[in-house]
């Protein structure tokens, strides 16, 4: 791969997160610390495995699916392409159907959840932008190896059913959350 340029999507893990509701929330306390008097910095953690940028593997949703530590570092070294949305309600086909998509791609879908994940004043958005099945069915046509999205579900909040989490997770492809991509260009 030739690097042009490199991104940081991810978005800054600390107390002012937006979270999924009802899923714990990012904590760090301190346990030592050389400013008072100890030897070294020691802190501890406790978090989701859904705070901040994450990444939900089969096993997310499916009993006997591939879990994370089953892939190779590699895995997640991808040509990427980031398809800019602007429908404020929903991923459509018509809106990513002339997007260039390569196989073995990493989707990247900008749209103005970006605006939401940026803020935490504003808390969770329960009418973030989601994927359609449509969209979903086409991404998946692609043989696309990861769908990543500007916030904390592909899904629609309050849809119990998951349809995007189980048809791409189904079809091994890999679903990165909560991605910061307000400063990434549309394009490969």
């Amino acid at each position: 791969m030739n690097y042009n340029k490199i991104y940081d999507i991810s978005i800054v893990l600390d107390d002012k997160t937006i979270n999924y509701p009802d899923d714990s929330k990012f904590y760090l306390n301190w346990r030592r610390k050389i400013i008072n008097n100890d030897q070294v910095n020691v802190s501890e953690l406790k978090i989701s495995n859904h705070n901040g940028t994450h990444i939900d593997s089969p096993f997310h949703f499916i009993e006997k699916g591939k879990k994370i530590e089953d892939y190779l570092p590699d895995d997640f070294i991808l040509n990427a392409v980031v398809a800019k949305i602007k429908n404020k309600n929903l991923i459509t086909y018509n809106e990513i159907k002339n997007t260039e998509i390569e196989k073995g791609n990493a989707v990247l879908i900008k749209t103005c959840n970006s605006d939401y994940l940026s803020n935490a004043k504003k808390g969770f958005n329960k009418n973030h932008v989601y994927l359609s099945e449509e969209a979903c069915d086409f991404l998946i046509s692609k043989k696309i190896k990861l769908l990543g999205i500007d916030y904390l579900s592909v899904d629609k909040f309050g849809d119990e059913e998951y349809p995007a989490h189980y048809k791409l997770l189904s079809c091994k492809i890999l679903i990165l959350e909560s991605i910061n991509l307000r400063n990434v260009p549309e394009g490969k």
